[in-house]
């Protein structure tokens, strides 16, 4: 995994703050200020970090499309609007953590860094399911 970080945030100079915020934190940070952009750059992320609201649309439409789609990327949701009902919505579409703003950069980079992990075991746990596959696979072919 390389640390990469999609924000997708409609403000600009919101979207330009928190990518520097992360760049300067180490990681590999772009972003997109609609949907319609962010999903062609989702493929390359390893989190992506998203506002509630994006112009015309939300957050949650985009986790959706992320979820039924099948990235293994996580997603931190972040919103000026934040309520307890809101941040359930989010968990059940799909959001692995969520955080109103304004973002305190070091609960932020905290967050980011146990995502990451849950995302790395995640993926290795996807890789060695994969491996027990293609043994039991071959197990069915005899070498006599």
């Amino acid at each position: 995994m390389n640390n990469r970080i999609l924000v997708v945030e409609d403000e600009r100079d919101q979207a330009e703050l928190l990518t520097s915020i992360l760049k300067k934190n180490g990681y590999k940070a772009s972003y997109s200020l609609d949907i319609e952009r962010a999903k062609s750059k989702v493929p390359e992320a390893d989190v992506v970090i998203l506002d509630y609201k994006l112009g015309y649309h939300t957050g949650m439409e985009l986790i959706e499309w992320i979820r039924e789609n099948d990235f293994p990327v996580g997603i931190i949701m972040i919103t000026a609007f934040g309520s307890m009902d809101l941040a359930v919505e989010a968990v059940k579409k799909g959001a692995d953590d969520f955080m109103p703003k304004p973002i305190n950069p070091e609960e932020l980079i905290i967050r980011l860094e146990k995502l990451f992990e849950k995302t790395r075991i995640l993926r290795e746990l996807e890789y060695l399911k994969d491996k027990i596959s293609i043994t039991e696979s071959l197990e069915d072919f005899p070498l006599e």
